[in-house]
């Protein structure tokens, strides 16, 4: 066998930002901590391990991956993850002539925070698939509020269409409901009766979440007194609000995966 053609591994070297752990934690193949020099000071390294055929797609392997998992861990943290990556070096046995990749070192500020219990909830989300257009928006939606942490406001409004967009996707089932209810019902009334706190509702009891009823009264209440579109806001927009917004996406989120 050709030696090109062997199969061969690296393991790459990441500086994070974002929630640390307290300890070191293994993820999907992947380590998280804070290393701690003289020198250097802290900074927030992850370790992964990847093969492949060559540096350069070995390089593209590692950086998906990582890029993956940091995604779910957002989710999980509701804080927002960003990486660079500083060093990958060849670790296949037997191989004389070793490749190294060195890259521009970065320092990203950090804080304590990340918990056993995220880490779990992060795992569990990698189990799930997202295969559906309505799963891989929400998705996306709920990460950008995690970027947007700085503006609760804005950061609210994207968690807040997750969790619609997942609705969306049980309204025709509740309008059946009302149709058998009622079985006169104009477009009208039906329009006005499958509203968004009731969408979200019923999709609150189609995912088995009855224990955040009450959360979701407080965001739908909030999305409907406050005008958060247009910075209108009756009162100062409280964080808490962008917070209790972002666990109801999250447990929508999780909940419509494990039903797909």
């Amino acid at each position: 066998m050709v030696e090109g053609t062997k199969p061969r591994s690296w393991v790459f070297m990441a500086e994070l930002e974002g929630v640390a752990p307290e300890e070191a934690i293994q993820i999907n193949g992947c380590e998280f901590k804070v290393v701690t020099d003289e020198k250097k000071g802290s900074r927030y390294i992850a370790t992964l391990k990847v093969d492949s055929n060559n540096l350069d797609n070995a390089s593209k392997l590692a950086e998906r991956k990582l890029e993956r998992l940091l995604d779910v861990l957002s989710i999980a943290t509701g804080h927002r993850f960003i990486f660079k990556m500083r060093e990958g070096f060849e670790v296949t046995k037997g191989r004389k002539n070793k490749e190294h990749m060195g890259m521009m070192h970065m320092r990203f500020p950090f804080s304590a925070g990340l918990t056993v219990d995220r880490v779990n909830e992060a795992k569990e989300i990698l189990d799930l698939r997202i295969t559906d257009e309505h799963s891989k928006k929400a998705f996306q939606y709920i990460l950008l509020g995690t970027a947007l942490r700085r503006w609760p406001r804005e950061a609210f409004l994207n968690f807040f269409k997750a969790i619609e967009l997942i609705s969306d996707r049980y309204a025709p089932q509740l309008q059946e409901h009302f149709k058998e209810v009622i079985p006169d019902i104009q477009k009208r009334e039906l329009k006005m009766l499958v509203n968004t706190r009731r969408r979200i509702e019923y999709t609150c009891k189609v995912l088995g979440l009855s224990e955040l009823v009450e959360k979701i009264s407080e965001i739908v209440r909030v999305r409907n007194e406050y005008d958060v579109a247009h910075a209108a806001l009756r009162e100062e927009f409280k964080a808490e609000y962008m917070t209790t917004c972002w666990e109801v996406a999250k447990e929508f989120l999780k909940g419509y995966l494990k039903l797909l």
